[in-house]
């Protein structure tokens, strides 16, 4: 589950570089120390184009997380087997389960605040699209 989260982060980390690269404000001008309009080109529609279902893919996961114990990758219902495990004396799988649910908090807390970097590029840099 680690290396699925990390590369979902991974790839939304790389998705909000490539938006700022991709729509930023414009190369600093030396002679009136203003910076040039920034040009609108195929790379930045695309990258606008993605950042609503990057969003709505991270408050997808957000929910899942957040869920009741009938909700198969929440916390709670990782805690409910976590329990069973313990009760079935299956102390290596309920051992495995107490470090996931330890980082659900943390990722909870990462894609809240990736969250907030897209919507601001979104809104900076696409027009509020």
């Amino acid at each position: 589950m680690r290396t699925r989260t990390k590369w979902i982060t991974g790839a939304a980390g790389a998705a909000l570089a490539t938006a700022l690269l991709a729509t930023g404000a414009g190369v600093a001008s030396a002679a009136s120390g203003t910076s040039a309009p920034a040009t609108t080109n195929a790379a930045d529609t695309k990258t606008c184009d993605r950042l609503p279902h990057a969003i709505a893919r991270i408050d997808k996961q957000t929910t899942r997380i957040g869920g009741d114990a009938t909700v198969k990758g929440s916390t709670a219902w990782m805690q409910a087997r976590e329990q069973a495990a313990r009760t079935a004396g299956h102390t290596a799988e309920a051992d495995v389960l107490a470090a996931r649910i330890s980082d659900q908090a943390g990722r909870t807390s990462a894609l809240g605040t990736l969250r907030g970097q897209l919507e601001h590029v979104q809104q900076t840099d696409c027009g509020g699209s």
